[in-house]
């Protein structure tokens, strides 16, 4: 995943993350019970088999689709960022 955030008066701003280690196991478990802790919504709860499914398929997708935007945002200033999966 990259971010890239573009300024016209000072320098851009990129960063890249590794996909496969930010969407794995793990994290979903972290994920799972931090979405649990904090949200609530009408008393349903995700599992983290539910979660690590969802991060299962940005992984399918990531591979298929190499350089998937997903965010481009521009404001009015000329500032813009782009998230690519």
């Amino acid at each position: 995943m990259r971010i890239k955030i573009k300024n016209p008066g000072s320098k851009d701003i990129k960063l890249a993350f590794p996909t496969r280690m930010i969407f794995n196991g793990f994290t979903a478990r972290i994920g799972a019970a931090s979405i649990n802790k904090y949200v609530s919504i009408d008393n349903k709860r995700i599992s983290h088999t539910d979660l690590k499914r969802l991060m299962k398929e940005v992984n399918n997708v990531k591979s298929r689709y190499p350089d998937l935007e997903l965010v481009n945002v521009e404001a009015s200033d000329g500032t813009s960022v782009i998230i690519t999966l």
